[in-house]
Parts: structure tokens; C-alpha cells; sequence
């Protein structure tokens, strides 16, 4: 059933990528004339536009007008080197795994081989771009991955990644479809499996390049408590609408629909569906504001309970083109728990997504920190969730490239009818880094360090010791091989 739902959504997404610009050519109209904005239309009204305000002001007003509150996460924009291509890679890795177990103690040693492979598309049109990025591995392991609860894993264990975007641009209104999916054996929060991969970076992070179009984090399903080995499903499919009513001023409509689903027992099965509307103005061709309404509703499977959250946020965005882009925002957010058999509980706390990131000669600089209401994970009925990532990238010479990455998560349960009572908290750390070096033209060596810290203010048993912590090392070695980019007309 969770299968089928996940390919539901997203060849209802592949669908609506012919739909929504076939939509907009047939009812989009100039906004002057009342004619409408086909190819024809809009070509006159930008040359227009362009004689009014020069080339180079109508091409930067146009790449600020990334909604503050949309779906898209907020980069610097184009950096000049778009290009429609595919690019294979392929990866063979081998793991050492100090504490498979998640036990406060430590546990047995675990040595682990993966190969993985990877698909980079990106085509680009005069109005629309596609982004499509998949990652697939295998685990092969000495012995069953070890699971906390239930039943151990598999020695052969499958995990699976896929991220599509897709923009279009007509004369007035922006269209924005996104989907990411994925299947892992342990949360995607500091999972490394994808080290080495050249679309994807360190661990599952989104691809930093300012030429793709990144979905906003706060939007994906939450797995910052780390729950050992256990197979399980995220899945989330959002879509917006821009409708521009003067070149600095424009309102910004979105929906999105997501998952977290345990194939693993002992877990909390979610799914959340929720909407935004916010209106953004350009102060400057850099710095610009925003003000948005948002709602969620939380949905616990089974169990009866759900969260609703309203927030109102006000946001400000500062972009240079192709090096910086910085986001800041805050706003009260107001949670209605719904639990079965007893009366509502509201709580209200302040709420933020902030994110930064610096464009530098051969590397970056990248930083987001969130602080919301989240399901929880599948260990709460909803959480309040703080976390911050970040991470720089840097070559080091014409052979070599470094990468650090990192995060923090404070999770604190809202409601007291889960697993571990209402008030709890687990803190979370993960961190590490990653050399490689060039041995040919289409392949790399590369070493990888992670590692993983987890404490609770309540005791929590795990495969039969119990503690409030644990410490996991992981250290990788591998070669990356990838094509030659394979141009795309």
C-alpha cells in the first residue's frame, strides 16, 4: 500500500509537468492588452520590458522573485553555467560501523560493502527547467544489519533516492512542481550512504548547486531522532503557484502532502498535508520581503490523534547572483494537539527558517536552522523540533576536495500518549568529513568520517542495555567513477 501510493505520487507529478505549462499558454493573458501570453505575446511584452529597463535590470528582477515562503529553498540563482545534460556515476564503498546497535555501551563491530549508482538530469528551456536526481545502493553485510526493535535486517538491504523539480515561467506566473523520495535502512539525518556520489554530496543532503531547484528542508519529513537500522518510506510532493502583479510585487500559493512510514515495527506511521500563502515585495534587486500564512495537519496512522499548526512569519531575503543568498524569518506558530478520548491542547512558540549560502571559488559555505512543529519522527506524537545543518566544501588543489558537514537536532515530545512521556527530549549530533582525490579524469578515490551522538532525558533500552546516550563512528573508503556529461538538445 505505502508502495503504491509513492509511485500514485509521483507519476501524478510527472503528469502535471506537461500539464501546468499546456494550462498557463492556454489561459495566461497579457496583463496590458488582455491578449494572451503565448509564445508570441510574451516574446513582444519582454522585449518591452527590456527596453524599458535594460537587459541586465529585467534579467535580475526576474531572478528575485523566489518566494520567501515557497516550496523552493532560496539560493543564489544562476551562476551562468546551466547546460541540459545527464550524468551517470557509479560507486563501490566499504564501511566500518563501531556501534550498529545504537547501545549506550557500544556494541559489536559491524563491516559493511555498498555499490551505488547515481543519474543526474538537468534540461533547460527558454521558460521551464527539469531537475531530476536518483541514487540507489546495496548494502552487503557479514551478518543481519542488527535492528533495535523487531526483527533484524536483511545481509542484503536496498535503499533508494529520487528528487525531481520542475519550474516554468510565463509572463506573469511561476509554476513550481517538486518531489522527493526516499527509501533508507536508517534515518536520512547524517546517512552517509550516498558519500562519494557526486549529486548528492555528503550523506542524502540536497544538491547545493545554485542551478538546480532545491526543495525547502522544512518541508521534508523529519527524521533528526536516530533509530537504528529500520527500513522506512519519506515521501513528500509539493507544488506553487507565483503570480507576479508588478515586477517587485508578487503573491505565492502553495500545497504540499508528505510521508514517514516504518516497514520496521515498533515505529509511529505519519502523513501530513498542509498549505501557504505569502506575498513578497523587492526593496532592491538584493534584499527583499515577505509576510505568509502557513498550515499543517499532522496525521498519526492508526492511532487516532492529530496535530493542526498555524503560523504567520515574516521573512527577509538578501541575493547577489550566483555568490550569496541569505534568508531570515520568524513568527508565532500555534499547535492544536487532537487527542482520542480527551480535550484539545494548544501550545504557541515562536517559529523560524533561516539559511544561508556563500559561493566560493571551488566550494561553498551553507547553513539552515529551523525550529517547528515536526511528527516526530516516528518515536512522538509530535515534537517540537529544533535543528540546524551546515557544511563547507573547498578544492583544495586541481586533485584533491574536502567537504565538512554537520547538524544539530533538540526534539521535545508535545504530547504525552507516545512511546516516551510528554516533555521528553532527545538532542542529536551528527558530523563529518570527507577527502577525495582525482585518478583519472573520470574517477576518484575517497575517505569518509562520520559520527553520530544521541542522548535523552529518559532512560531508553536498545537489543537489551539501557542508557540516556550513545556514540557511533563510521569511517568509509571508496572510488567513484562518472561519465562524460552527456549533452542533452
Amino acid at each position: 500500500m505505502v508502495l503504491k501510493q509513492t509511485y500514485f505520487l509521483i507519476t501524478a507529478s510527472l503528469i502535471l509537468l506537461c500539464g501546468v505549462p499546456c494550462w498557463q499558454r492556454a489561459f495566461a493573458q497579457n496583463p496590458e492588452t488582455g491578449a494572451p501570453s503565448g509564445p508570441q505575446g510574451d516574446a513582444s511584452q519582454s522585449q518591452a520590458d527590456n527596453q524599458q529597463q535594460g537587459p541586465g535590470q529585467a534579467r535580475n528582477l526576474q531572478e528575485n522573485t523566489v518566494s520567501l515562503s515557497g516550496i523552493r529553498a532560496y539560493t543564489p540563482g544562476p551562476t551562468g553555467e546551466e547546460r541540459s545534460f545527464l550524468l551517470p556515476s557509479l560507486q563501490i564503498t566499504g564501511v566500518w560501523d563501531s556501534n550498529p546497535y545504537y547501545q549506550p555501551g557500544g556494541s559489536k563491530e559491524l563491516y559493511v560493502g555498498t555499490g551505488a549508482w547515481s543519474l543526474d538530469l538537468q534540461r533547460i528551456k527558454r521558460r521551464s527547467q527539469l531537475n531530476l536526481s536518483y541514487a540507489g545502493g546495496e548494502i552487503v553485510s557479514s551478518r543481519p544489519l542488527p535492528s533495535n526493535f523487531g526483527t533484524d535486517l536483511g545481509k542484503y538491504e536496498t535503499y533508494q533516492s529520487l528528487q525531481l523539480g520542475y519550474e516554468y515561467n510565463g509572463l506573469r506566473w511561476k509554476s513550481i512542481l517538486m518531489d522527493q523520495f526516499s527509501f533508507l535502512p536508517e534515518s536520512s539525518f547524517g546517512f552517509s550512504g550516498f558519500n562519494g556520489l557526486p549529486g548528492f554530496g555528503a550523506g542524502l543532503g540536497i544538491p547545493i548547486s545554485p542551478n538546480v531547484t532545491p526543495l525547502n528542508n522544512v518541508l521534508a519529513p523529519n527524521q533528526s531522532i536516530l533509530t537504528g537500522y529500520s527500513r522506512r518510506i519519506s515521501n513528500v510532493s509539493a507544488a506553487e503557484a507565483d503570480y507576479s502583479f508588478t515586477p517587485r510585487t508578487s503573491l505565492s500559493m502553495s500545497g504540499s502532502y508528505g510521508i514517514l512510514q516504518y516497514i520496521s515495527s515498533g515505529f509511529y506511521d505519519t502523513n501530513y498535508y498542509g498549505g501557504s500563502i505569502g506575498l513578497d515585495h523587492l526593496l532592491t534587486r538584493r534584499d527583499q520581503l515577505g509576510l505568509a500564512y502557513d498550515y499543517e495537519n499532522i496525521n498519526f496512522l492508526g492511532m487516532g490523534e492529530y496535530i493542526e499548526t498555524h503560523s504567520v512569519q515574516i521573512a527577509y531575503g538578501r541575493k547577489i547572483t550566483g555568490k550569496l543568498s541569505l534568508k531570515l524569518s520568524a513568527g508565532p506558530m500555534l499547535n492544536i494537539i487532537n487527542q482520542p478520548g480527551g480535550p484539545s491542547v494548544t501550545s504557541v512558540f515562536a517559529s523560524t527558517s533561516d539559511s544561508l549560502l556563500y559561493l566560493l571559488r571551488g566550494g561553498d559555505l551553507h547553513s539552515n536552522y529551523t525550529r517547528s512543529t515536526s511528527p516526530g519522527a516516528g518515536v512522538f506524537f509530535g515534537a517540537e523540533t529544533d535543528q540546524v545543518t551546515g557544511g563547507f566544501s573547498h578544492r583544495l588543489s586541481r586533485r584533491y576536495f574536502f567537504s565538512l558537514d554537520g547538524g544539530y537536532a533538540h526534539n521535545k515530545s508535545l504530547s504525552g500518549v507516545g512511546i516516551i512521556l510528554n516533555g521528553s527530549t532527545f538532542d542529536t549530533v551528527q558530523g563529518g568529513a570527507t577527502l577525495s582525490t582525482s585518478l583519472g579524469e573520470r574517477m576518484s578515490f575517497f575517505m569518509s568520517y562520520q559520527l553520530q551522538q544521541q542522548s535523552t532525558n529518559t532512560s531508553v533500552c536498545t537489543a537489551g542495555q539501557c542508557g540516556r546516550s550513545f556514540l557511533r563512528n563510521v569511517a568509509s573508503v571508496g572510488i567513484n567513477w562518472h561519465g562524460r556529461p552527456i549533452p542533452i538538445h
